[in-house]
């Protein structure tokens, strides 16, 4: 049996059963000029804390959830030997980067590992490279660290590993755009549609063009 990448089920049950109650904390607007992706009354704040980030042959560095003034912050929980949801997820933004034009080069990408044991440095420069010509390689240090990130975010994950040596992951599904004040600003679900990304990308970016102007 092949490595397994599967949406973490608690997660994706409690998505629903929000939607199913139109729980006011997360909503979906639709429209002109509102964004697709899932909004918070009161936005996760996840610029308080940091995992280690790796470079193939390069020190390792701290890396904080906060963009930089001006850009955005792309962060997703996954594995590099993921079979589906992870390539599908990083081609997805790929294809909206593409429709963004110039303002493109205002969102920065990250990838955090839920399983470090098989995700080096070079593993994950390479796996990276393949989609994004920069991003940000994160790789915990220590269960801790992912476990206190992944709780600023509401992500989870799991790892199995099998007595034939292959593993079983199961990870959060979700995507998360991060502003320069560390605030989640937008949630997306798995199978978001890169059209939607990038026009959640423009408004978010046009938020923050008017921001600066006052």
């Amino acid at each position: 049996m092949p490595n397994r990448s599967l949406p973490f089920r608690p997660f994706l049950l409690g998505l629903i059963l929000l939607a199913a109650l139109g729980a006011p904390a997360c909503g979906r607007p639709t429209g002109s000029g509102k964004l697709t992706g899932h909004t918070r009354p009161l936005a996760k704040q996840v610029g308080g804390v940091t995992i280690t980030e790796v470079r193939a042959g390069q020190p390792d560095t701290a890396f904080a959830f906060r963009a930089a003034p001006g850009r955005l912050l792309f962060t997703f929980f996954g594995f590099t030997h993921c079979p589906d949801l992870c390539p599908t997820t990083l081609g997805d933004l790929r294809k909206a980067l593409r429709r963004l034009g110039e303002d493109s080069g205002r969102l920065d990408v990250s990838f955090i590992t839920v399983d470090p044991d098989r995700d080096s440095a070079e593993v994950m420069t390479r796996y990276l490279r393949s989609f994004f010509l920069v991003s940000h390689a994160l790789r915990p240090a220590s269960r801790q660290e992912l476990l206190a990130v992944q709780a600023a975010f509401g992500a989870t994950s799991s790892v199995t590993r099998k007595a034939d040596g292959d593993s079983d992951v199961a990870h959060t599904a979700a995507s998360y755009i991060v502003d320069d004040q560390g605030r989640v600003v937008v949630e997306w679900d798995f199978g978001t549609k890169p059209a939607d990304m990038a026009a959640d990308l423009r408004i978010l970016f046009d938020r923050q063009n008017g921001a600066a102007t006052r």
